[in-house]
Formats: structure tokens, sequence, C-alpha cells
């Protein structure tokens, strides 16, 4: 199975954000793409030039529960009190303290880790790849990533859910009552749809009816501005979801009760902690450490205790990760300067080996747990881009290949990679398993922002097109579907790690 990690890009220029919206761009920015990652951004500021966004002010963490408490007893609540003594670093969550430096907490071994499965791959399909249509939307500033389901896709740009056919008609346009800046989308495998602003998480069905909502608590800040990260979807039916209020939600997707509620602060610049993947027992996210230091830190689904960071061997707490049945955990971020890190570890967090190089950047763990990197040397000199391919145990199997900077990647059904290419003009370009070029279909315009695979074989593209419009794109691909990953599901709906 191929499993994505680094995907698409926020809007150039866009209000703050969520650091889930500004993650993983992997081209070199230009007037249609966004600035690097949030965290990495703050990390490799000089020192007269300040992160943007200012720290927030944090909140009342021993503020009273509110009306809603009767009717949620079940759900678990971790409060001010226990996250202080569960949740490394919360006391420095929303207020930079320079000096205040300190490793990560090691991780607890995650439990209940999925066993790996053997997916055969389809045969490719009869067609000639092509452009099946374009659609205009709502203008506004995209948050990527698309979302597609069996019958739908769908995209937000500010305060406008947009949903189409697979054929390019729109469906609806859905906006919420205060009109405040949405999360990127996310489907579950019925087709509901599932989204947050600054005030509340919501879900509407395959028709854009709302069938539930449910409200934060207070902000910490000024919400009009800020957006929330996209919804993580279990596959035991939870949705998760952090808020301006500084905590993580978990919330049943059928009815949207709470299931558990944890203090996690908020990151410097407001931002809410971007949610990484979910996996066995724990759900993994973005926790900042003080000093412009992150870790992917590990919360325990059913008690919400923390279950520790990833660390290194050197004490480097590690900012990023995705996953794998056999790989492990894969763990990156920039080390120092404009220096990468690419490392694997287990699920307890014991290294197992690191990717050569200076400028690495996982992209899939695909079929045999086989990991894809991206080699994307920085702005301040020659920069030539590379993909390679390591099996499970680190061993070279294809590359360095040249390739085109691109904005996604996603793998097909038949082990076809597919790169949306920032390339002049822009092109979907498919790649077969040893990283040459198959086929290309030409985009003209403006580089697209994210991509999804649809069961019916097509790339639904997202991009900018001016400043009035906004674009969605379908590409006839070769591929039956997506390939069946364990992480994130077909189609980039979910980041969870499952059998």
């Amino acid at each position: 199975m191929w499993v994505a990690g680094a995907l698409a890009s926020a809007g150039c220029g866009s209000p703050a954000s969520s650091a889930d919206a500004a993650r993983d761009l992997l081209v070199e920015r230009g007037p249609e793409q966004a600035p690097a990652d949030a965290k990495e951004t703050a990390d490799r500021q000089p020192a007269d030039e300040p992160a943007d966004g200012a720290p927030a002010d944090r909140g009342s963490d021993g503020a009273p529960p509110d009306a809603r408490d009767a009717e949620v007893s079940d759900a678990v609540r971790v409060d001010s009190a226990d996250a202080a003594a569960d949740l490394p670093g919360d006391a420095d969550v929303g207020t930079e303290h320079p000096s205040d430096s300190r490793p990560g907490e090691p991780l607890a071994c995650v439990e209940s880790w999925p066993a790996a499965g053997a997916p055969a791959p389809s045969p490719p399909l009869e067609v000639t790849p092509a452009v099946r249509w374009s659609t205009r939307i709502a203008r506004g500033v995209l948050r990527p990533p698309i979302a597609v389901s069996a019958a739908h896709v769908a995209v937000t740009a500010d305060e406008f859910l947009e949903v189409l056919d697979h054929g390019g008609k729109p469906v609806r346009t859905i906006t919420t009552p205060q009109r405040l800046f949405l999360s990127p989308p996310a489907f579950d495998a019925a087709g509901n749809l599932y989204v947050s602003d600054a005030s509340a998480s919501r879900s509407f069905d395959a028709s854009g009816v709302e069938r539930w909502s449910h409200p934060f608590d207070p902000p910490q800040v000024a919400r009009e501005f800020f957006v929330i990260g996209r919804p993580l979807l279990s596959p035991d039916g939870v949705m998760y979801t952090a808020g301006l209020d500084g905590k993580l939600w978990g919330l049943a997707t059928g009815t949207g009760a709470p299931k558990i509620e944890v203090v996690i602060g908020l990151a410097p610049g407001s931002l809410t902690p971007e949610l990484l993947l979910g996996a066995g027992d724990s759900i993994f996210l973005s926790s900042y450490l003080g000093s412009g230091s992150f870790s992917a830190h590990a919360i325990k689904t059913a008690t919400g205790a923390s279950g520790g960071d990833l660390v290194d061997p050197s004490g480097w707490p590690v900012p990023n990760a995705l996953a794998g049945p056999t790989i492990g955990l894969v763990g990156w971020g920039y080390a120092t300067g404009d220096t990468s890190k690419v490392e694997v570890f287990d699920r307890c967090g014991k290294f197992r080996w690191a990717v050569s190089g200076d400028h690495p950047r996982p992209i899939l763990v695909g079929p045999r747990d086989e990991l894809l990197v991206y080699d994307a040397p920085p702005a301040n000199g020659p920069r030539t881009f590379s993909l390679r391919r390591f099996t499970a145990d680190g061993v070279v199997l294809a590359g360095p290949v040249a390739v085109s900077p691109f904005a996604a990647a996603i793998l097909g059904a038949d082990e076809t990679l597919y790169l949306v290419a920032c390339s002049d003009p822009p092109a979907v370009i498919a790649l077969g398993s040893t990283l040459q070029e198959a086929w290309r279909v030409p985009i003209p315009g403006a580089c697209p922002s994210s991509a999804a695979l649809g069961t019916d074989g097509s790339l639904y593209l997202s991009r900018s097109v001016d400043a009035t419009a906004n674009e969605i794109v379908a590409v006839q691909t070769t591929s039956q579907r997506p390939s069946s990953s364990a992480w994130p599901n077909p189609g980039f709906q979910s980041m969870w790690l499952v059998p």
C-alpha cells in the first residue's frame, strides 16, 4: 500500500491559519503558492524577523463547565490540572518562552497497531488520460486539501464549502450562520461531510443538509480570521478536531456528542495544533515545546492521557509524522536551518533508520510499506528536485530521479504515481515503479494546490484562477481508484492507520 504524507498547500497571502492548512508545501513559493510549514517557518525566522502572527494570550483554563456538560457526562474530559501533568509544553503553548526549551517526553508504545495488509494491484484502465471538465466556484482563499467521496467533490474557500458531483455540476454552496472561515472538509464512507470553523464543528449529509453541530468553548483569541485545521476521522466513528478554545475534541460522527475533550493550548501565532495522524490507541498532534520547537505528541484516545513525544536518539523532537503498518512511524522536519531529517521509528518510538541527504521529505508509504522521499534543496542555492524509493528497512529501490516541483502526489490502485507538477504549463504526470514518466496531461493556468483521486478513476484538482474565482479540474487517469492505503484512507479522507 502507498500512504500519503506531504500533500498540499494553502493559498499565498491568506489570513492567519492553522498549521494544517499551511503544511507540506512541495513546490518553491511563488505568486500562487503558500509559505512553508508554519512550524518550520517559526524555527527558521531570522532574529530580526518575527514569525507571522503575534503569540496569543492564554485564556482561562479553569472556567466552570457550561450548560451542555449535563448532556455529555459520558465524555472523557481532561481539564487544565490534568493537562498540565499529561501534556508536555502546555504551559508554553500560546506564548513563546525562548529560554524555556526542554526535551519532549519519551513516546509510549502505540497499542493496537494494525497488521500489514496485502492488497493486489488493480489492472490499469484502457483509457486515454485527458482533462474531463473544469468548473469555476466561489472566490476566496482555498483551504486544501480537496475531499472526494463516491459521488461528490468538496473544497472550502474562506467561508464557503463548495460541493460538486463527479460530473462537475455544483450541488450546493454551504456557509455557516456566522460566515466564519471554514476548515478543509473530510468525507466519511457514507458520503457525509465534516468541517469546523472557529465557533463549532459541523456535519452535513451528501446533499448538504446539516446533520449536527457542536460548539467549541469560548476562543482564546479573536476568531474572525483564523482557520481550524482539517478534521481527522477515526475508523470507530469519532471526528477529532482542535479548536481555538485550546482543546482537542473527539465528537461522535453520528450525533456530534463529545467523546473526549482535552486541553492542548494554542501554538505561537495562535494556531490550532495540527492533527498529524491516528494509529491504534493514539492520535498524534503537533505540540509546541517552547523556543520554537514542536514535537509529534501522542494522546491516548480512550483517556486523553499523554502518550509522549516522538524524539530521536540525539534528543531532537520530531515535529511531523506519517506511518505504515510495517515501516512504523516516519518522522521528519527541519533540524537546523534549511537542513531536514527523515527518520524511521517503531511503534514504541525506537529509532530504526534514517534517510540520507540534507533535504529529504517523505511523500508516500506505499505497497510493501515502501517509502517515497522527495529531495528539495532550499531556494538559496542550486536546485535539483528528485525522488527516491526505499524498502521498509531503508534499502534504495529506485532513484534519485529528477522531477519538476509538485504540489501533490497520489498513488492509484495500479501503483501508478501521479504528480501534480508546477511545470510550465502545470501538468498531471504519471510515473511507473522506476519513477520514470509514463504520460502527462497539461493543465494550463495556475498550479493546483491539492488533489484527490476518486473511485471513478478521476483525479480532482483545486486551484485559484484569479481574484474572482477558484476552479475544480477533473483529469481522467488510468487507475480504477486510489491505492488501498492504510494511512490515509483511499481518497485522502482520513489520516488514520488501519489494516
